[in-house]
């Protein structure tokens, strides 16, 4: 289960402003969810030592750049405008589609 929801996660954060947006607003969400999701799997499922060596190298570059997001001089990154018009979020799209894109996912029995 926790593989999946680091995929649906990843899914999310690879997605278009516009689907992302839709996503938000469907699920009555602040645009900060889109990473708490990341957060709320990636921890647990990296804990496991299940991925290999590539995907976790992704997974941590990913990690590191939502990373450097946090705090309060950025607080204009986490509006729907931003999704749309800061770079950092086309860099989270690219790096999340990467991960999505290996080949080397566990299978949720892995767990």
């Amino acid at each position: 289960m926790l593989i999946n929801q680091l995929k649906e996660a990843l899914y999310n954060l690879s997605c278009s402003p516009k689907d992302q947006i839709e996503w938000l607003k469907t699920n009555s969400l602040p645009v900060d969810e889109l990473v708490l999701l990341f957060d709320d799997t990636y921890l647990p499922v990296k804990s496991q030592n299940i991925l290999n060596y590539s995907l976790l190298k992704n997974l941590e570059e990913l990690d590191i750049t939502l990373g450097k997001m946090s705090g309060q001089q950025n607080k204009n990154i986490w509006s729907e405008e931003s999704l749309y018009s800061n770079s950092m979020w086309g860099e989270i799209r690219i790096l999340s589609q990467q991960a999505l894109q290996d080949h080397s996912w566990p299978s949720e029995s892995s767990l």
